[in-house]
């Protein structure tokens, strides 16, 4: 028996969980879960992890990141994928074969994985960023806590940023401290996806954030080291500079004096009753502005 594929894309470093259940009116146990990747129609299929004898064994370059974590006495062998890599893109096939059966159940899951997020970012002081935090699931597992802590350094005490509980009567929880009012949900809880929005960033805000974000047992971790800058002095004094003078010149515009030049001849007689010189008188009438 064949399910059809569902599809999911996370980036390089995300975790990812594929569901992977048989359902039976019989009580028979699972005795085999084999789960393989296919890269394509043609391609030779590769293990990623198989289960035999109460065994759970990953293989090859998925030791360390593939985990069964499914109940196998409920016939779950659902699959956590975590630090997933731009290798592991391709189709997931979950067989499931039960005690005195020789029908296996199949299901598969197409995973694309796009370049990996940035693990810094960078704004300035006053301005808002946004950080993600994301657990990608086939199954409609809702996620019931969200952590966002702060760290300053790598000895630093942690600091509760963000919160979210589903056992708690109020389901979100906001810091009292520095971060209060400042820290908005960004994602949509109902979609595993916890992502938030740090508003007025300050400079004591750089440092390190971690995400874990929970689907019952299941965690997804994420770290963010946030890089805060001020805004150049230069830039701004100059920019006030400018404003004021055209604010300054608007309010008192220069004044312009026109003048005109008049001249008169005038001719004075020597004892001879000639003319000696010429003298030029000028007289400058004032226009007005």
């Amino acid at each position: 028996m064949t399910v059809s594929s569902p599809e999911l894309t996370v980036h390089v470093g995300d975790s990812v969980f594929m569901g992977c259940v048989v359902q039976s009116t019989e009580e028979k146990h699972v005795v085999k879960v084999d789960w393989t990747l296919s890269k394509g129609e043609y391609a030779e299929s590769e293990y990623v992890l198989y289960y035999y004898s109460n065994l759970s064994v990953p293989t090859g370059r998925f030791q360390n990141r593939s985990h069964l974590v499914g109940d196998i006495l409920r016939n779950d062998g659902s699959l956590l994928l975590q630090n997933v890599q731009e290798a592991d893109q391709g189709t997931y096939t979950c067989e499931i074969r039960l005690e005195s059966e020789s029908m296996v159940s199949k299901k598969s899951v197409k995973l694309r994985v796009l370049p990996e997020e940035p693990k810094e970012l960078t704004v300035h002081v006053g301005d808002s960023i946004p950080m993600r935090c994301v657990f990608q699931s086939t199954e409609k597992k809702h996620v019931t806590k969200v952590d966002w802590m702060f760290s300053s350094g790598k000895h630093a005490k942690e600091e509760v940023v963000w919160s979210y509980d589903f056992n708690m009567l109020s389901g979100y929880f906001q810091n009292q401290g520095r971060f209060r009012n400042r820290v908005d949900l960004m994602g949509d809880i109902s979609r595993n996806d916890g992502s938030i929005l740090l508003q007025t960033v300050k400079k004591s805000d750089q440092g390190i954030y971690t995400c874990r974000i929970y689907l019952g047992k299941l965690e997804s971790r994420k770290t963010i080291e946030l890089h805060v800058l001020f805004v150049p002095y230069s830039s701004v004094n100059s920019t006030a500079a400018l404003k004021s003078l055209e604010s300054k010149e608007k309010a008192n515009p220069e004044k312009h004096v026109y003048s005109s030049i008049t001249t008169w001849e005038t001719m004075e007689e020597g004892p001879n009753g000639q003319s000696e010189a010429t003298y030029m008188t000028m007289v400058r009438t004032i226009l007005g502005p």
